[in-house]
């Protein structure tokens, strides 16, 4: 269930998320607007010579969120792959990191995995995007 009342009066804002080469670092996709609660599916695109990925977001709240909670999932063809997720009390901005993102050979990439990434207090959604990876 989304409660917009919920991440308005926390001031929870997505303010970035970026997707980089697991190897060179470089960021090969980054978001160019809030991404708090983006209806819009992001396409991103990834070099056929990469080997792997790594997410970086990057959220912030002006008031401690207790129960917080990031869920993250890779989905292909609609099936769950990897769930990975951050619990905290949380306030102030933070940059959180996931190392083990991606390690799916570039060539099978053609719209069919997607990630999922929801912010949570208690039951309730205050943040969720998605991103739809295709090889470059």
């Amino acid at each position: 269930m989304y409660s917009q009342c919920l991440q308005e009066s926390l001031h929870f804002q997505v303010l970035w998320m970026r997707i980089r080469d697991v190897e060179t670092q470089e960021i090969l996709w980054e978001s160019q607007e809030d991404m708090t609660f983006s209806e819009i599916e992001q396409r991103v695109e990834i070099p056929v010579t990469c080997g792997g990925i790594i997410r970086e977001i990057k959220f912030s709240s002006f008031k401690t969120i207790p129960w917080f909670c990031m869920e993250q999932k890779l989905v292909f063809k609609g099936k769950d792959l990897n769930k990975w997720s951050f619990e905290s009390s949380h306030s102030g901005e933070k940059t959180v990191t996931a190392m083990e993102i991606v390690r799916i050979p570039v060539d099978i990439l053609s719209g069919e995995i997607s990630m999922v990434t929801k912010f949570t207090v208690k039951d309730y959604i205050i943040s969720i995007n998605k991103l739809r990876f295709f090889r470059k």
